[in-house]
């Protein structure tokens, strides 16, 4: 009997070797990077190992110090390649250690991967197999490209070394067609080139590919236009609905990126975008325009976002899909009701997947709350402001407060978070209904008394508050001192 056990065991690990069973999560972030793109993506299991991949690592239009800090951030999450035991056996012998994919040959998508590399082969101690795919044509990185140039010569030197058997490694070179370029990670696992063009525009050239893992997809679209995104839509492997969709060019509605048209055909279920706060104004208010065009289904929750108002299309009036709470400079926040996540309101963005669709583990929508703007505004008609909206983002640098079509017992519900909120300069209310319930009086007396030090302006904007009451109000806030309006 015991003979019969132990064969049954080693069948029974034959079986999860070679039909990688266990693989059943994929890890994927979004490093933080500023202006840039940077994905890491893994399958941290045992038996065995599988490769890893990294989708572009760049980032421009910062200070070299801020380089050296995106650089570290960088390395840190993509050192987290280690914790899957490089001594395990791989599943395939014959796949790399790490697929490397460039989407094309603009810095802001390659600036680090040099520095990556040579810091994982550090810690290996030893030379990794790494097969680079890069999108593009070799004048779009050698061409008044000083970056590209640097990362496309030392690829050609690793290229030209026995470790790397993939042979070539610039897309325009490897096929025909080279669209129909598939690498493989395990039986269940594969990342599809859905486009990767030959034209004179690099970010026409970006390779536009879908990671599959089981029934889970991500769709990665570097800063491929409209035109590359219909490439890709027609693309005999191209099915829909996709898993997660990561924005083409962070963001941007102006170079003919993130249509309608695309949206609906992907049906993505969720989003990611890839910016850093620069002139370019990532991400633009038309994608949300387009978001909503493309009639995605709506949540009952919301997720924060930040855009600014660079884009051509303006943003229309849908109160029920995107309520702008706050202003910073040319950016709006707003309340969002459809799961969007972007590095420059959360930092790195980190997701675990199953092979079956289900996301396990998703990034806080509130992580970098430093970020929230100092003035905070709000309509308080739809009861689904409440609590996800108002009780996570108004924080300790809220200076102005400015509640809309004011509705007390919606007030109630946030009250503790704008009393607790520590630095309130002004404080403005407005609506039909403001005065016509004792409880609005109490409300102003415990901000005047809970802010008496840092409290300037108090203005109430088309009140029914009766001339007893107003005196109460000005008595609480003090006769001789100046700031309190009634209008």
């Amino acid at each position: 009997m015991s003979k019969l056990y132990s064969l049954f065991f080693k069948i029974l690990c034959i079986f999860f070797i070679f039909t990688d069973i266990g693989y059943a999560r994929l890890e994927i972030t979004w490093i933080d990077v500023g202006q840039g793109d940077a994905s890491f993506s893994q399958f941290p299991v045992q038996p065995s190992r599988v490769p890893a991949l990294i989708v572009d690592s760049g980032s421009s239009k910062n200070t070299s110090k801020r380089k050296t800090t995106i650089k570290t951030n960088i390395i840190s999450v993509v050192n987290s390649f280690f914790s899957v035991d490089m001594s395990l056996e791989k599943t395939n012998p014959g796949l790399p250690d790490l697929y490397i994919v460039v989407t094309h040959g603009d810095e802001d998508h390659l600036y680090f991967l040099v520095d990556i590399v040579q810091e994982l082969e550090r810690r290996a101690g030893h030379e990794l197999d790494i097969r680079f795919l890069l999108g593009g044509t070799k004048n779009d990185y050698c061409q008044n490209n000083k970056e590209g140039k640097k990362f496309f010569e030392y690829v050609e030197d690793r290229a030209s070394q026995p470790v790397y058997r993939h042979g070539t490694f610039l897309v325009e070179n490897i096929l025909v067609d080279p669209a129909s370029i598939q690498l493989q990670f395990s039986h269940n696992t594969h990342l599809d080139i859905l486009a990767a063009l030959k034209s004179t525009n690099k970010n026409e050239n970006s390779i536009i590919s879908r990671l599959v893992h089981g029934e889970t997809s991500i769709v990665f679209t570097g800063d491929a236009p409209n035109e590359t995104a219909e490439v890709a839509l027609r693309h005999p492997k191209f099915t829909s609905p996709s898993t997660l969709l990561q924005l083409s060019h962070h963001g941007s509605s102006t170079h003919r990126s993130n249509a309608k048209e695309l949206f609906k055909a992907i049906q993505s279920r969720y989003f990611v975008c890839s910016s850093g706060t620069t002139q370019y104004g990532h991400p633009h208010e038309g994608v949300f325009e387009n978001f909503f065009q493309a009639e995605q289904d709506l949540l009952k929750e919301f997720y924060l976002v930040k855009f600014s108002t660079k884009g051509d299309v303006q943003l229309s009036d849908h109160p029920g899909f995107l309520i702008p709470i706050g202003t910073e400079g040319d950016y709006t926040y707003a309340a969002l009701r459809m799961p969007f996540f972007s590095t420059i309101v959360q930092g790195n963005l980190s997701f675990v997947f199953d092979d079956t669709g289900v996301l396990e583990v998703s990034p806080s929508t509130i992580s970098k709350l430093h970020t929230i703007p100092a003035t905070f505004t709000l309509p308080l008609s739809q009861p689904l402001h409440t609590q996800t909206v108002l009780q996570h983002y108004i924080t300790s640098s809220i200076e102005n407060i400015v509640l809309n079509d004011f509705d007390f017992t919606i007030l109630t519900e946030i009250k503790d978070s704008i009393l607790n909120a520590t630095s309130v300069k002004r404080l403005s209310m407005s609506g039909n209904q403001l005065g016509r319930s004792r409880g609005h009086v109490e409300f102003i007396k415990e901000i005047i008394m809970q802010h008496n030090i840092s409290l300037e302006e108090i203005v109430l904007i088309n009140n029914n508050f009766s001339e007893e009451e107003k005196e109460e109000i000005k008595t609480a806030w003090g006769e001789s001192k100046a700031g309190l309006i009634f209008e």
